[in-house]
């Protein structure tokens, strides 16, 4: 049994994030010594977003297709054949394009 990224849903206000390596517009890659870097990546799936005490759904933020920046200390994180992908909740992306 393999796991299909393709195939995977994601619940409530969780997100499906491909991870990317950033690169500067000269396409040389700047390191960052910090810890606390954020993570970028594109978005594959979003669940149908949370869902308040009351009932009531809140539409997700983002969209599959975006690139976004978020904190990599609050994600799931999990390789498939060598490529990174994210797991986290939408009010842990930082910000999006």
């Amino acid at each position: 049994m393999s796991l299909e990224v393709n195939e995977l849903n994601v619940l409530y206000d969780n997100v499906l994030v491909s991870g990317i390596k950033p690169e500067t517009r000269d396409g040389i890659i700047r390191g960052v010594t910090s810890d606390d870097k954020p993570e970028m990546g594109r978005v594959l799936r979003v669940g149908p977003g949370r869902v308040t005490e009351d009932g009531t759904r809140l539409e997700m933020s983002v969209r599959p297709g975006m690139l976004v920046l978020f904190n990599q200390h609050t994600t799931t994180k999990f390789n498939i054949e060598g490529r990174d992908f994210f797991v986290l909740r939408e009010e842990d992306i930082i910000g999006f394009q």
